[in-house]
């Protein structure tokens, strides 16, 4: 995806060429149902089409940093805090809300270390259909933000739930789960590390991004590069760094990428108000709704 100051554009034309590719491979099944249930059913895709379309034409404008600045700034200040995200597909079916826990200073077996929570919950409306929740908690180094443990816990009605802890030893490039030992390059991240690290690089001078992850077996790379990006909203220049980053794995697998986008406001420690997601022939965005204390 190319981003620039109009970013929504952009990510628009990047779901619309989606959306075409999903809906053009069921065109001659939706004939044929139309011919069989008749002018009741047409009204019936007709309205739903125009629901449909006006859900993607609504999530477009939202999904634009003029619309979450806006937004936010109706509800105070917009400072550092605990971040709440709207998570939707595609930018149109809501599915939840992530909460990214300001860090905290904790001791963590003997030494000061960062402590990083996220967690994530389906929106009741969606339970029916799908109830999960997800936790996610990392303990760093506060000097280079490289991670000591992470853990994740994924829980999935109707899933077997996933309770996975990894713990990371730089120096001897090894990474622990469940007594197995794997070998990992130095500076490996897991996914609330990487992000903590992106914040707190210095993106006026940074041009492009290279980090190393890993959280359960395969050693993957992000490599990406940094646009910077100065919008006017309400009456002020806001100064934005737009992230644009591929993942995959060390062994160039060709069938383990993903993409992905990040919109942050650099006048605020580079808060993200925007991150979008492809990856496995989706799209997930998430937009900065809330910020707390």
């Amino acid at each position: 995806m190319v981003a620039n100051a109009n970013c929504g554009d952009a990510v628009a034309f990047g779901a619309i060429n989606i959306f075409l590719s999903v809906f053009g491979s069921g065109s001659l099944y939706l004939h044929v149902v139309l011919n069989q249930r008749g002018s009741r059913m047409k009204r019936l895709i007709l309205l739903l089409g125009i629901l449909l379309c006006a859900s993607f034409i609504f999530s477009q404008v939202t999904f634009s940093p003029s619309w979450v600045i806006n937004h936010l700034g109706k509800k105070g200040s917009i400072t550092p805090g605990t971040l709440t995200y709207r998570i939707s597909l595609f930018g149109v079916i809501p599915l939840g809300d992530a909460v990214f826990a300001r860090e905290s200073s904790q001791a963590y077996e003997g030494r000061l270390a960062l402590k990083l929570v996220t967690t994530a919950k389906s929106l009741k409306v969606i339970e029916p259909a799908l109830k999960g929740e997800v936790v996610f908690e990392s303990f760093i180094d506060p000097l280079r933000y490289l991670p000591f443990r992470f853990a994740q816990k994924i829980i999935v009605k109707g899933k077997k739930d996933v309770d996975r802890v990894a713990f990371y030893d730089q120096n001897q490039g090894v990474m622990t789960i469940a007594g197995e030992r794997r070998q990992i390059p130095f500076g490996t991240h897991d996914p609330l590390s990487a992000i903590f690290t992106i914040r707190k690089m210095d993106l006026d001078t940074v041009t492009s991004i290279e980090l190393n992850l890993n959280t359960n077996q395969k050693n993957y790379v992000l490599e990406g590069t940094v646009d910077n990006k100065e919008i006017k909203i309400g009456g002020k220049n806001l100064r934005f760094a737009i992230v644009k980053a591929g993942i995959r794995r060390k062994d160039k697998n060709p069938y383990h990428r993903s993409k992905i986008t990040m919109v942050l406001l650099k006048d605020q420690e580079n808060i993200p108000i925007l991150i979008r997601v492809f990856a496995s022939g989706a799209v997930i965005k998430a937009k900065l709704t809330n910020i707390g204390e």
